[in-house]
């Protein structure tokens, strides 16, 4: 039986990141009205590194989202001031970008990619087939969840596809657990 070490993980932050606004029929079947999503991420000290879990809106949006996002933030009402920024919001904990040392994506849509690009040292944690997907996905509608440019700048990082769930630390205070289901990649 593996040892749990849960004195490892010292704190973890919600950090709030802007919402999203969207019709109802786009989330579920049949929905209807309005729905205010939140776009957070999350932030794991570890004794042994910062693990922070999505990476948020592009923080070159912030305040600005229709000229940065163009037609995507035509169909989803997007709100993102400057300190809801992920870089900021690590500013106000007394981190840098460069203090991450290890990034989770739990899948590539746009709201939880764009700040991906100021992470240049971290590794990068990702399920198999999510990173296919997000570059050529196979149909119209799943297109418009992705930006393709999150991506450019990030072709010689420590990329880690998962096909199972994964201990980073090798101790069980912070695992990846595999849960397919929102996009098509696993």
């Amino acid at each position: 039986m593996q040892r749990t070490d849960t004195t490892s993980t010292v704190r973890m932050w919600a950090l709030e990141g802007g919402t999203l606004t969207f019709d109802g029929a786009l989330l579920v079947l049949g929905g209807t009205g309005r729905h205010v999503i939140p776009v957070p991420t999350f932030l794991i000290q570890h004794r042994r590194g910062l693990v922070l879990f999505d990476t948020g809106l592009s923080p070159e949006a912030a305040g600005d989202v229709k000229s940065f996002y163009g037609p995507m933030a035509e169909r989803v009402e997007m709100a993102f001031s400057d300190h809801q920024r992920v870089d900021r919001n690590l500013a106000s904990l007394g981190f840098s970008t460069d203090d991450v040392t290890h990034v989770v994506l739990s899948h590539c849509h746009y709201d939880h990619t764009g700040g991906l690009h100021l992470f240049k040292e971290a590794k990068i944690f990702v399920g198999e087939g999510e990173m296919a997907e997000a570059l050529a996905p196979n149909s119209p509608f799943y297109r418009g969840s992705y930006r393709l440019r999150d991506f450019d700048q990030t072709g010689d990082f420590d990329w880690n596809p998962l096909t199972e769930d994964h201990d980073i630390f090798a101790d069980g205070s912070v695992r990846v657990l595999r849960t397919p289901g929102h996009t098509r990649g696993i």
